[in-house]
């Protein structure tokens, strides 16, 4: 499913809406969707993209500009993570006698 599908089934689920007024050139104000719904939307696109939206988030004027937002977060996020995945395996993969230093304090007295 397309990011601009998985948003408009979040969008009918809240709003009385339909997918067809749900094109990427719909504006948010002519949905009926103010600042307020603007926000709670963000929380929506968080729990179904597992992202984390910036507080600054500003701007979103447009079904298609929430889209673009959505795919620009799951990029740069899964890009960080991916880093991060890489610095951890090769962590694992190049340990520095971590288990043989833990092993000699035990021995001390």
């Amino acid at each position: 499913m397309s990011t601009l599908e998985r948003l408009q089934t979040i969008l009918m689920a809240s709003y009385p809406l339909e997918r067809g007024q749900l094109s990427p050139d719909a504006l948010l104000s002519s949905l009926d969707i103010d600042s307020l719904g603007v926000m709670e939307l963000l929380f929506a696109i968080e729990d179904e993209f597992n992202l984390k939206v910036p507080n600054d988030t500003q701007n979103l004027k447009t079904v298609g500009d929430v889209v673009d937002l959505i795919d620009h977060l799951q990029q740069s996020q899964t890009a960080g993570s991916d880093a991060v995945i890489q610095a951890n395996e090769a962590g694992r993969a190049n340990p520095v006698g971590h288990h043989e230093n833990t092993v000699a304090a035990r021995r001390l007295p």
